[in-house]
């Protein structure tokens, strides 16, 4: 069951999306012990916890920094002299 719906989730996905998961640094897999023998396999579960925490992750920080951004453009515009044209090079930057 676990293995089915990991494979759902990685054909649902982008190739873009799997990859922040898998460059977070968090692991979507799960460990089994038994005595001394250990395995670690891939888990559909806790690959879809780590999409939706990177997902949430993403769109906090993302927000934060929009908001920021543009409650300080009066700042900047003032900062280039409110030149236009420097000012919407700074934007694109």
């Amino acid at each position: 069951m676990s293995q089915q719906m990991l494979v759902c989730i990685r054909n649902s996905i982008s190739d873009e999306c799997a990859l922040k998961v898998e460059n977070s640094g968090m692991e979507p897999a799960i460990t089994i012990k038994k005595g001394t023998h250990q395995k670690t396999i891939e888990d559909g579960p806790t690959f879809l916890e780590k999409i939706i925490s990177q997902i949430t992750i993403d769109s906090r920080s993302t927000m934060t920094y929009i908001q920021s951004t543009l409650s300080d453009h009066d700042k900047h515009m003032v900062r280039f002299d409110c030149n236009v044209t420097q000012f919407n090079d700074f934007v694109k930057t």
